[in-house]
């Protein structure tokens, strides 16, 4: 139970006092464990999302530890933002304890989730699958160049337009995605990608996204990277390029109004 807990492993315990049903609902009892040993997890689930000593906070302080792996258990936080009307976040263990015990640090959290179901991590080293579940991205291997995948037509006159709204109490996000080329059974060909998305949250902000992926799908040259954003100002603009030779080339091109936020930065 909660009351059991020791004051180091909660800094909120009027927070965790009054979410106490959906917590223990959704998570269950703290310092729960998902192997006797982590090694041993890890080998046995090489790719799966865990976080071993994870810290669970929610809109102003920690409600919760002990071990995630949030391959099998995002549908958890989901459920618990949803239940609290507030987003949540997964910190690693130095990030919620120790020196940031008063103050955790929500904008490094591993993944977060708000009440109307808008999450967010770190795409550098997180997927999400065709499962529709996380998982961390394989490690990259050495660069091994071939031969790129044989050249198919771009079917061009393939139009279709897809749209996705997420809205609740902290926020949301609106997309329209515009894509040229076939989709389905001819995903062998070239296939491109226009986006426009607005987000509102604790700042607001839009980006436009252009996305490029060729034929074949097949990796022939190591990827590659990064992310400029601008912190001076009530606007800050940012531009973000990745490349993945075989696979997709992606432009994202926005900007953000409003204090820092946590969850888009």
């Amino acid at each position: 139970m909660v009351d059991d807990l020791h004051a180091s492993d909660f800094v909120n315990q009027g927070l965790a006092d009054r979410y106490r049903s959906a917590i223990e609902a959704c998570l269950g009892e703290p310092g729960r464990l998902i192997g006797l040993s982590k090694s041993g997890y890890r080998d046995g689930h090489p790719l799966h999302l865990a976080v071993f000593n994870a810290n669970v906070c929610l809109e102003g302080g920690k409600v919760w530890w002990g071990d995630l792996d949030l391959t099998i258990d995002e549908t958890r936080l989901a459920d618990l933002a949803a239940q609290t009307g507030l987003t949540t976040y997964v910190l690693s263990e130095s990030d919620g304890r120790f020196s940031y015990e008063d103050a955790p640090q929500l904008g490094r959290a591993v993944y977060s989730v708000t009440a109307s179901g808008l999450t967010s991590f770190d795409h550098t080293h997180i997927e999400r699958r065709a499962d529709g579940a996380l998982y961390w991205r394989p490690p990259v291997a050495r660069p091994r160049y071939r031969r790129p995948a044989r050249p198919r037509l771009w079917r061009f006159w393939r139009l279709e337009v897809g749209r996705e709204c997420t809205s609740g109490p902290s926020g949301g996000q609106k997309s329209v995605l515009l894509y040229v080329g076939s989709r389905g059974r001819r995903r062998g060909g070239p296939l491109l990608a226009l986006g426009l998305h607005r987000w509102e949250h604790v700042a607001r902000g839009a980006w436009i996204e252009w996305t490029w992926y060729p034929s074949g799908r097949r990796s022939w040259a190591p990827s590659c990277g990064g992310r400029l954003k601008w912190h001076r100002g009530p606007i800050r603009p940012f531009v973000a390029v990745r490349l993945a030779p075989g696979v997709c080339t992606e432009v994202r091109v926005g900007f953000m109004v409003g204090r820092a936020d946590p969850v888009w930065g």
